[in-house]
């Protein structure tokens, strides 16, 4: 771990040595305009950081026996006090709610989680055409859990501390806006009443940021660029996402009564769509998801009966989306359905059984939104709808769900 924050704090001093105090005069050109590579790390600019999900859903199964709920937010803001160093805050909040009923009791479920981080932000340039961005963060954080069982059950309370560092680099979608991959190192410790766990994690991330320090904020938030009568025409391709892109992958180990539990994880979870207007105000195109979670606890004596497990899916179908037909702000209005086919895969290992299990899956999404420019070329959707998904034959009751969440589209015109 030495080795590790040593290197990166070397990083840091070499790209520092390469940040010229002289730069922003030196790249400002003589018009008075602003190259887009430095700007998003100069003194007074504000970077938000839209993370890679706020979303939420709520539904039932087709027995109407089991319902479910989950909402989840993360979003970082961020402030540069004086050139290429920034101060900011991150917020996360997580809450899943599970009821099961039957003819003689009712089961309930539920998870609250809520957490911050303070961070520090250090941004440069290298080479010249390149941005590096490195992040080192603190945060703690509050979660409970319950359980109740024919109107009796019990509380868990866990209190959390961590720190990672991770580093960046800003890709430029449109003026102001970024996409932004990070990759870095996670250490976090959960503390309950009768246990401590630590997690060591490498992550990897994509981010979207929005970096404002420029006067002519364009669009939807200002001045309008591009005529409302000429956005959604027949050629256009789209580009965009429900928010979902993040892969994590590490270590746990569970300390109780003395006794040391280890596992290692691995999840990730991706979404995206692309669309083509084949005329004025009308798309079609393809709409994908892809998600992983695994499992496997080490052999070290305490944990030989716990389960080992792998689970993915990936689906995959086609998406069309419309806009409604007016010469004003509600053309930003769209209907979208969308129908995604795939398989859902599933393995077990409990001692010495292995069990395997592989599944059709298909997926029905109707919903509206709004696309709410922030640029040119770049907008911000929130839409809601109503979702149906089935896994598997008769054996998997179908999955019913309302649905809100925030996405992004990318325009290439």
């Amino acid at each position: 771990m030495k080795i590790i924050i040593g290197v990166l704090v070397f990083v840091l001093f070499v790209s520092g040595l390469q940040a010229n105090p002289h730069e922003e005069a030196k790249d400002k050109p003589k018009d008075g305009g602003d190259k887009t590579v430095e700007s998003i790390y100069k003194r007074g600019t504000w970077n938000f950081n839209l993370a890679h999900e706020l979303n939420y859903q709520t539904g039932y199964f087709k027995t109407f026996t089991e319902s479910y709920s989950c909402f989840k937010s993360q979003f970082e803001i961020n402030y540069f006090l004086i050139s290429h160093f920034g101060i900011g805050i991150g917020i996360s909040a997580i809450s899943d709610n599970f009821t099961h009923e039957d003819a003689s009791n009712i089961k309930e479920w539920g998870t609250h989680f809520i957490g911050g981080d303070i961070n520090l932000l250090f941004g440069t340039r290298i080479g010249g055409a390149v941005n590096l961005t490195v992040l080192a963060a603190a945060g703690i954080g509050d979660e409970n859990k319950s359980f109740y069982y024919d109107h009796s059950g019990y509380n868990d309370h866990f209190k959390y501390s961590w720190y990672k560092i991770i580093a960046g680099i800003p890709l430029k979608l449109d003026k102001n806006i970024y996409l932004t991959p990070y990759a870095g190192y996670e250490y976090r410790v959960r503390e309950g009443e009768y246990d401590v766990a630590y997690r060591n994690s490498w992550c990897f991330d994509f981010k979207f940021e929005i970096n404002l320090n420029h006067q002519d904020i364009r669009c939807d938030l200002g001045k309008q660029r591009v005529p409302i009568t000429e956005r959604y025409q027949k050629g256009e391709v789209h580009l965009g996402s429900i928010m979902r892109g993040s892969f994590l992958a590490g270590n746990e180990a569970y300390v109780t009564n003395n006794l040391r539990d280890e596992k290692s994880f691995w999840n990730m979870d991706l979404s995206g769509i692309a669309l083509y207007y084949v005329r004025d105000n009308i798309a079609i195109g393809l709409s994908t998801s892809f998600w992983m979670d695994r499992s496997n606890p080490e052999e070290t004596g305490e944990s030989e009966d716990d389960e080992k497990f792998q689970e993915s899916e990936l689906l995959a179908g086609p998406v069309i989306r419309i806009h409604w037909p007016f010469d004003n702000m509600l053309r930003n209005f769209y209907g979208e359905t969308s129908v995604e086919f795939g398989k859902n895969f599933r393995r077990d290992v409990v001692g010495d059984a292995v069990y395997k299990r592989r599944d059709p899956a298909y997926d029905i999404k109707v919903g509206i939104g709004y696309e709410f420019y922030i640029s040119e070329q770049f907008s911000l959707c929130p839409v809601t709808g109503y979702e149906y998904t089935k896994i598997g034959y008769s054996h998997h009751d179908p999955w019913h769900c309302l649905y809100f969440g925030v996405g992004w589209n990318y325009h290439l015109r």
